[in-house]
């Protein structure tokens, strides 16, 4: 299926201060494996509040809503799993969590 035809997750979440040295060198390497290895997958990225170092939005794009939507409910099950801890107590708050299709596009 062709880039252009995609869907992108859009992820904005707080991280407690905390567990952010661990989220970063640790919990999220984990978390992108699991992402990579969903039917549909094409391209993850993960960025940081340029004042906030804890703020951060993940962009995680897909060949279909379909498989965008499969891969969520199949992470929040799987997010349960002992492996998975710090990353799920790492979360102060997840302010948005949504799938968009891009229309236009401009450079």
């Amino acid at each position: 299926m062709p880039e252009e035809n995609s869907i992108v997750e859009i992820v904005v979440y707080r991280i407690k201060a905390d567990a952010r040295e661990a989220y970063v060198s640790e919990a999220l390497e984990r978390f992108r494996k699991l992402v990579m290895s969903f039917d549909g997958f094409i391209r993850y990225d993960v960025f940081e509040g340029c004042r906030d170092k804890n703020e951060f939005v993940d962009f995680v794009q897909w060949e279909s809503l379909e498989q965008a939507e499969a891969a969520a409910k199949a992470v929040k099950q799987l997010q349960q799993a002992p492996e998975y801890a710090n990353y799920l107590t790492a979360f102060e708050k997840l302010d948005i969590f949504t799938h968009v299709r891009k229309i236009r596009s401009w450079a």
